[in-house]
């Protein structure tokens, strides 16, 4: 089974018997930044993200977690530095007509 960016469709866990079950995840690097001076500099990090949906006849439920570890990074430094979202869950539930 090949897990996808939580951001996109998943892969379907049919290897496993669950064709109605998707899940994904992704990981984000982001290299060193600095200020246009290079008066502040933040480090590099690296951020988790996953995704889990389940499909019932025409209802479609996820669940979609960006920064699972919630990390506390530092994104940008363009004159202060600005600190990346924390954990946050978004829970769905579609009915497709």
């Amino acid at each position: 089974m090949k897990l996808a960016s939580a951001t996109s469709q998943g892969e379907r866990a049919d290897a496993v018997g669950l064709p109605q079950i998707k899940l994904g995840a992704n990981a984000r690097y982001v290299g060193e930044t600095s200020s246009q001076r290079h008066q502040y500099r933040g480090g590099d990090y690296t951020v988790f993200d996953a995704m889990a949906s389940y499909t019932a006849g025409p209802w479609r439920f996820a669940l979609n977690l960006s920064n699972v570890s919630d990390k506390t990074f530092i994104t940008a430094c363009p004159y202060h530095c600005f600190y990346g979202e924390p954990r946050k869950a978004i829970a769905s539930a579609v009915y497709h007509w």
